[in-house]
């Protein structure tokens, strides 16, 4: 089954990630970069995790093992390609903690394996129901781990709320109820965006303003209410999805979508050594290079593909 409507999306959040990476539009406006970088841009990852969470509900019964193994095996690759980014590490400690909890943006990889692990053991008991009352808990740790980073001024590492169980698997469940949320009317969705989106607002407004040093926030309360309500009205337009008679069919979106967020910190290292100024110099020629980078990629990918699947 092909669902082109929820690659593009994947698509579009792959580009949010790169702007938040480069600080797009931080040379126009400081205060605009963070309202983007650190607003818009933040619906991509727990937007990605429900799009995850919602494939995975449609599988019939995948086992871990045969679901895990690719991006396992993915996972390690990528690590072995940003090895000399984080070697040497200050300490033995942190390049084990790098290989443990993923080098900077392969953080998701490794949150989307045990959050994805953790739906598929527990959906094998049925516990799908006492799994979905633990999203809202989940996340409110995580959000007061990173408000109390943000606010109070503790110095706390990415991983103690970045994660698969304050982060991943919250959304990573709220996925596999994606379609219970587009069976809701479409007025009480758009309600539920208004108003998350508004509270997203004053939340971004607050962090920016009132923060003693404004930090990069990932957790937002407000996206808990803001990308389900989001998901819900997409999957409600998107069109039936296309059946192939072939296995395995193409999926161009959703293959560039993986290949530019795998790709990119890459390329935008290279760019800053070679003298392209940090913002949206910097963004745009990333963007332009990974997009360039994901068709060999692709290529190569097409050649594993007979061992494991891997976008």
């Amino acid at each position: 089954m092909r669902y082109p409507q929820l690659d593009q999306l994947k698509l579009i959040l792959a580009v949010l990630i790169v702007g938040l990476h480069t600080n797009v539009l931080q040379e126009v406006s400081t205060a605009i970069a963070y309202a983007l970088n650190n607003g818009l841009a933040r619906l991509a990852v727990p937007l990605f995790f429900m799009l995850s969470g919602y494939f995975l509900a449609q599988r019939a019964h995948p086992k871990i093992w045969p679901w895990a193994k690719p991006i396992l095996l993915l996972y390690g690759l990528w690590q072995v390609v940003y090895l000399p980014f984080y070697t040497p590490a200050p300490t033995l400690a942190a390049w084990l903690s790098t290989w443990a909890f993923g080098y900077w943006h392969l953080w998701y990889l490794n949150a989307l394996l045990l959050a994805g692990g953790v739906v598929l053991w527990c959906y094998q008991r049925g516990w799908q129901r006492p799994l979905a009352y633990t999203v809202v808990p989940l996340y409110l740790v995580g959000c007061i781990i990173q408000y109390l980073q943000h606010y109070a001024g503790l110095t706390l590492p990415l991983e103690s709320y970045r994660n698969a169980l304050w982060f991943g698997l919250p959304f990573m469940v709220l996925g596999t109820w994606a379609d219970t949320l587009a069976a809701q009317p479409t007025a009480r969705l758009k309600r539920w965006l208004a108003g998350g989106l508004l509270l997203l607002g004053a939340e971004v407004y607050a962090a920016w303003a009132l923060a003693p040093n404004p930090q990069p926030m990932d957790l937002y309360f407000s996206l808990i209410i803001v990308v389900p309500a989001l998901l819900g009205l997409v999957l409600k337009h998107c069109q039936q999805p296309t059946p192939h008679a072939a296995p395995n069919p193409p999926r161009p979106y959703s293959a560039m979508a993986s290949g530019l967020y795998l790709l990119h910190p890459l390329l935008m290292h290279l760019a800053l050594q070679g003298g392209v100024p940090y913002g949206s110099p910097v963004f745009a020629v990333t963007l332009a290079l990974s997009l360039m980078g994901v068709v060999p990629l692709l290529w190569l990918a097409q050649r594993a593909r007979r061992y494991w699947r891997l976008v």
